[in-house]
């Protein structure tokens, strides 16, 4: 439902404002890299790039699955 994840991730996005830790799994690739400050990336149930947003998301692994994140 397009609508409630918007909702959530403007929920998320302001509990991660307030300095709360959230842990969140996701497909939404542009979102956890504009809110994390720490990502894990997994593939085939292993953790597979783990670091900062700018770094995992500027690996050839993830930028394969994400089609090339922009956000």
């Amino acid at each position: 439902d397009p609508v409630r994840s918007l909702e959530l991730m403007l929920l998320l996005e302001k509990i991660n404002e307030l300095g709360t830790t959230v842990l969140v799994v996701t497909h939404e690739m542009g979102f956890a890299k504009s809110v994390s400050n720490r990502v894990l990336f997994m593939e085939n149930g292993v953790v597979a790039e783990e670091g900062a947003p700018e770094a995992v998301f500027a690996s050839e692994r993830v930028q394969r699955f994400a089609g090339g994140v922009s956000a």
